[in-house]
Formats: C-alpha cells, sequence, structure tokens
C-alpha cells in the first residue's frame, strides 16, 4: 500500500505542479514526464485526429504511454498485489479495521513522500 501511495502522489505532483517536480528530479524527459505534453503519446505522431497510436494506447495500454497513467497503472497494480497478498483467514472485524488503519497510513505516507516532499523541499 505504500508503493500505491507513493504512485499516486507522484501522479498527482506530475499532474498538478509539474514545476516543483521537474525542479526536484532534474533533467526529466518532458515528452514523457510533463501531462501537458506527454497525453499526445497516445495518438500516431502525436495528433489525436489521426487515431490511437497503437492498439490499446488510449485504453488498456496506457500505462505505457505516458508517466501519469504509468503510475496509475502501477498505484492499481500495487493494490491488487497487496490484496492478493494478504494471508488468508477467517473475517475478524477487529482485524479488518486493524488493517485498513494500517493500510491508510502507509498509503498516506507513500503518498506523502511523492506529492509533498518535492514540493516542499524546492521552496
Amino acid at each position: 500500500m505504500f508503493a500505491a501511495g507513493y504512485f499516486d502522489g507522484t501522479a498527482e505532483l506530475i499532474k498538478w505542479d509539474y514545476e516543483s517536480f521537474e525542479n526536484y528530479y532534474s533533467d526529466v524527459n518532458d515528452e514523457w514526464w510533463n501531462p501537458e505534453i506527454s497525453w499526445k503519446n497516445k495518438y500516431k505522431n502525436g495528433d489525436q485526429s489521426q487515431g490511437a497510436a497503437f492498439w490499446g494506447s488510449r485504453t488498456l495500454l496506457v500505462g505505457i504511454t505516458d508517466a501519469y497513467h504509468a503510475a496509475r497503472s502501477l498505484r492499481n497494480l500495487s493494490i491488487g498485489a497487496t490484496l492478493f497478498l494478504v494471508p488468508r483467514q477467517e473475517f475478524n472485524f477487529k482485524r479488518f479495521v486493524f488493517r485498513m488503519i494500517v493500510y491508510t497510513l502507509a498509503n498516506r505516507a507513500g503518498f506523502h513522500l511523492a506529492y509533498s516532499v518535492p514540493r516542499y523541499l524546492n521552496i
């Protein structure tokens, strides 16, 4: 869940405060990282009127077209991996509440590391 939070924070940082991201991580490729430019990677020759760059580039495989969608896809895969790896036990409400608290704290810690740290270290 920490990784899911980290990927979520990365996606939100590049979407809402790309300047801080770019200042924190120098020498990034804007064609992959900058959402104002990278969204065009889904389309043939970067032109929406020419259609998809390849099969699935706008849907199933959008996660390999740019950093924003890659981070969102990795967030979803991390959540799925967490749920898959949880030991199967008989339902216990206290254990359920405990896990939800731990998962939420881990997720938000990952988010904070990816989103807040680059923003506030570049002031």
